[in-house]
């Protein structure tokens, strides 16, 4: 044990007066509102602090837990979890007396509370996410986790071999703490170590290796049974869902189907498909963190500038890891990670918008100015042949639910019924309805570039590509010169329009959604991303789907400048 705020001569004396305390992963060592009757040591393994279901902050070894309280004769203020099979060092108020009158003892304490203080914030933010330092591989369903997988993940993650049961010392094999106490040790040998459960028996190494890892890949064979086995049991309960990840092995040619009855017991807080070693290597990055995202924002035929920055990418050899959009940025993004080519995706968006004209069709106006069922046919059409959780490459799509009055995000379900509801603009479409009855709209009233979702769900950098340009909009127009019906309906008839008429409801639309795509604009640069935002001419609008091949023109341009000029470098590298 190594107490980080002692000298070896006070940690000495401290160990004489207090009682060792053995945690398993997941137990409770404090409770929130409870008496803090105790100080804690952390003599090995880790510790999360968890205020409302959410992980706040780490503990780790040769940390103390509770002295704020414990000194400060205040109640514990949040629960304290064993992250892995643990080791505290515990000494009661009586102990604590004892053990203070030696020197070293009370330096180290104060110490440590004039850290802990100074570090205080009047609000608690969630932990800020990091990589594992340990990934332990366990079969899903009912087949091994095989070599064809286990060592060229391990190796993509970071380069070392995984350890297995057989790396075990012959005399620790029987030993579930030796064998802890040994995995704990290789732990440092690598930036992220690869723990591989071979078999589905519940030996002592697997149960030692399910308690002393950070994050869980449960590996599956979609050519095996889907149930879940004895060993997954037990890691759903050792494992919060954000440390959950699925991997789902088929052949290079296989369709990929039926991905619902693996998530659905598993609740992955990301699924892979790996058929081929790309496949793995793009799920080491997510998990290491060095996964690459593509966030597009919305909208309407401003989005078929996306596809030119997507041939750009990928005429540069880009790697996208996951894709993410809002709106028609979400159909985009949706087309692109099917794994459609970036042009095969604008002619299928000219048929969509300017062949058949389906959002030109309008309606008795009482849910909405717009029929929806040309629309929706040909979503289906085009999207009707996938489910988001079947898709190759992992994506996002952002509606705004008005059941929770907030972000809903798709990633799950049919693709089409996804683009309808991240694109049903609010007076123009009716609203998409789901199973549950929760009412979605058009995704960009609240969130019209999903940095923060992508974030949420992946470590990493990300292209960032925004469509609204950051001018100031003024109008020359005076709100007292709005015509009355009247007058509007004689210049529809003579098709008369002065430039500087008072805006129309597309143009206050496509505005509106910009608004929080410029805050996301602002801070797109402060995270590690690179934010890409096209020259867009501003005669062009969310309905000009006409002018989809010259806004592809102007995003490929924009993209390859931006690529030549170094910008991605970085990020990529």
């Amino acid at each position: 044990m190594t107490l980080n705020i002692f000298d070896d001569a006070a940690e000495t004396r401290l160990a004489q007066h207090g009682e060792i305390r053995h945690l398993e992963r997941g137990e409770r060592l404090v409770a929130a509102g409870e008496a803090a009757d105790t100080l804690y040591f952390v003599r090995s393994g880790r510790f999360h602090v968890v205020v409302g279901g959410a992980v706040i902050a780490e503990i780790s070894e040769g940390d103390p837990i509770g002295e704020i309280a414990f000194f400060s004769g205040a109640r514990r203020t949040a629960d304290v979890v064993a992250a892995r099979d643990s080791e505290v060092l515990a000494l009661d108020r009586t102990a604590w007396e004892g053990a203070a009158q030696m020197p070293g003892v009370v330096d180290g304490v104060l110490k440590s509370l004039s850290e802990r203080l100074g570090a205080a914030v009047p609000h608690v933010p969630r932990l800020a996410a990091a990589p594992p330092k340990v990934v332990v591989l366990v079969p899903a369903g009912g087949k091994a986790v095989e070599a064809d997988f286990a060592k060229p993940f391990a190796k993509a993650l970071s380069g070392a071999a995984p350890l297995r049961a057989r790396d075990i010392p012959a005399d620790l094999r029987d030993d579930p703490r030796g064998i802890a106490r040994w995995l704990l040790a290789r732990e440092g040998e690598a930036d992220t170590r690869v723990i591989w459960i071979e078999g589905l028996e519940e030996t002592a190494f697997a149960v030692a290796a399910l308690r002393q890892s950070d994050l869980c890949m449960l590996v599956g064979d979609v050519r095996s049974a889907s149930a879940l086995n004895g060993l997954e049991r037990l890691a759903l309960t050792l494992y919060r869902p954000e440390a959950r990840h699925l991997v789902l092995l088929r052949e290079p040619e296989a369709p990929i189907s039926g991905t619902a009855a693996w998530i659905e017991p598993r609740a992955p807080h990301l699924h892979h498909h790996v058929a081929t070693q790309a496949d793995i290597s793009r799920a080491g990055r997510l998990v290491s963190g060095r996964g690459l995202g593509l966030i597009l924002a919305g909208g309407g035929a401003l989005c078929c500038a996306h596809l030119g920055i997507a041939r750009a990418l990928d005429e540069a050899g880009v790697q996208i890891d996951m894709y993410g959009g809002t709106s028609g940025g979400a159909a985009m993004a949706i087309a692109l990670a099917a794994g459609l080519d970036p042009m095969e995706v604008l002619r299928r968006s000219q048929d969509i918008f300017v062949r058949s004209g389906a959002l030109k069709k309008l309606t008795i106006p009482i849910h909405a100015l717009l029929d929806h069922h040309p629309f929706d046919s040909r979503l289906q059409e085009h999207y009707g042949m996938y489910l988001l959780e079947d898709l190759p490459v992992p994506v996002l799509a952002v509606s705004t639910s008005l059941t929770r009055n907030g972000i809903y995000l798709h990633r799950t379900g049919d693709a089409w019924k996804a683009v309808r509801a991240s694109g049903s603009l609010p007076g123009l479409l009716p609203p998409v309805v789901t199973d549950s009855g929760e009412v979605l709209i058009d995704g960009g009233i609240v969130d019209n570039l999903p940095i923060a979702p992508m974030q949420e769900l992946k470590l990493g950098p990300n292209i960032v590509v925004g469509l609204s340009q950051l001018q100031e909009w003024r109008l020359q127009s005076r709100y007292e010169s709005l015509p009355g019906r009247l007058d509007l309906a004689r210049d529809l008839v003579l098709r008369r329009r002065d430039p500087q008429d008072f805006p129309r409801i597309m143009q206050l639309l496509q505005k509106s959604m910009a608004v929080t795509s410029r805050r996301a604009h602002a801070a797109a640069c402060m995270q590690g991303n690179v934010l890409v935002v096209p020259p867009i001419p501003p005669e062009l609008g969310l309905m000009d789907w006409h002018a989809g091949e010259r806004l592809a023109e102007i995003g490929y341009a924009h993209m390859r400048a931006q690529i030549d000029a170094g910008l991605l470098e970085e990020i990529v590298t």
